[in-house]
């Protein structure tokens, strides 16, 4: 398939807007417990969904594994075999940069194609669900902040199915995970909230503008790039506090957590694992922070 180098491509003509297209909304609808006002119109808006996603994704799949990839390109660069004559390495850069285009298009529709269709089955729910749903699919369609290592549902579930719980210890925990998971939804719907204001930068349209001199159109579309540009290193900037925000609650809930339960109930319910940090490998860290091809902090 398509190589990692494409990412160089991605970087400068844009990257598409989220990862909608990846989220199965069949497992997102039946997996909770979602009571729709409409049953019926529940599960024919998620049928209609099954129908139109299918077929950009078979030609997505299709698209990955045509033509030639970057890495193809750079490998033969680089093999230290002559190329054939007839092999021209600009029109090979031009047809791998049409495709990266396409294949930009091809997630772009895949993407509207699911957000209408979760928009449609959250309409269909009462408003507390609704919400939760809304948050359920951005957190999954936005991976770089919707995957948290440091989640402690796991523990507050372990933990409230201890048999040596006190009815003191049993209270306090409950509402001890209530206070959590509502502070914890707020910051996840700030984040979301930013990333959805985040423009999607064409990075080589904004070169080619910032490139030109002397023609006074040029300089406009120079102009609104850097604009487009400020607002996406503001909005990072304010998503990495929100970020930070979060990994101290985990932290401050974590320690309270603890500090309910007696040593022998952590480890007699093998809590011990779920009240540490959690980590993710660092080449994960690097890509959900933006790693150091964009500048980001990663975790």
């Amino acid at each position: 398939g398509s190589g990692g180098m494409e990412g160089i491509a991605m970087m400068f003509m844009g990257s598409g807007s989220g990862e909608g297209w990846k989220v199965d909304l069949r497992a997102l609808a039946t997996e909770n417990n979602w009571t729709p006002e409409d049953t019926a119109a529940f599960r024919t808006a998620l049928e209609a969904w099954e129908q139109s996603i299918l077929a950009p994704l078979e030609e997505l799949a299709d698209h990955r594994e045509s033509g030639m990839s970057m890495t193809d390109m750079i490998g033969m660069s680089m093999g230290g075999d002559e190329m054939d004559d007839d092999v021209d390495p600009m029109k090979m850069m031009n047809d791998m940069m049409a495709r990266q285009q396409k294949r930009s298009e091809l997630i772009d529709t895949a993407n509207e194609i699911t957000d209408d269709a979760a928009g449609a089955l959250s309409l269909l729910l009462p408003l507390d669900e609704s919400d939760a749903f809304d948050l359920s699919y951005g957190l999954a369609a936005v991976p770089t902040i919707g995957r948290d290592p440091d989640l402690l549902d796991p523990a507050f579930e372990k933990a409230l199915t201890l048999d040596s719980l006190r009815m003191e210890q049993r209270e306090a925990l409950a509402g001890l995970a209530a206070d959590y998971r509502s502070s914890l939804r707020e910051v996840n719907q700030q984040m979301l909230g930013m990333h959805r204001r985040m423009p999607d930068i064409d990075m080589g349209g904004m070169f080619g503008a910032m490139m030109a001199f002397g023609d006074t159109a040029d300089q406009g579309d120079a102009q609104k790039m850097q604009e487009q540009f400020e607002l996406q290193q503001n909005l990072q900037k304010q998503i990495d506090r929100l970020r930070s925000e979060r990994k101290d609650l985990h932290q401050k809930t974590r320690e309270q957590l603890k500090g309910l339960l007696d040593q022998d109930q952590i480890t007699r319910g093998g809590l011990q694992r779920l009240l540490e940090p959690q980590r993710l490998p660092p080449e994960i860290q690097q890509m959900l922070g933006g790693g150091m091809m964009m500048g980001g902090p990663g975790f």
